[in-house]
């Protein structure tokens, strides 16, 4: 799970959307570059549920969840908007 916060007042952490949030896909991982539509000012960035394997989603609800330590980057794109997680 990693995420900005939506533009919404609250929502489930369970729940993926435009946002990020809980998308449990194997592309996300050590060396790759995610980027994120920013709603809110600072973004508020949110990361959690760590897996040490990952299959294309959760359908069953669980999976092979892990304690993790990330070292993560961020850097602001102006002048660029995407609507969704690429």
């Amino acid at each position: 799970t990693l995420a900005v916060a939506p533009d919404l007042e609250a929502i489930s952490a369970l729940t993926p959307g435009p946002f990020g949030g809980n998308m449990d896909v194997p592309d996300v991982k050590v060396g790759n570059t995610i980027y994120l539509p920013v709603y809110n000012p600072g973004a508020l960035f949110y990361i959690g549920d760590c897996h040490a394997a990952q299959g294309q989603g959760e359908l069953c609800g669980v999976a092979c969840e892990i304690t993790a330590k990330a070292t993560l980057t961020f850097e602001i794109i102006k002048g660029k908007s995407i609507e969704w997680p690429i």
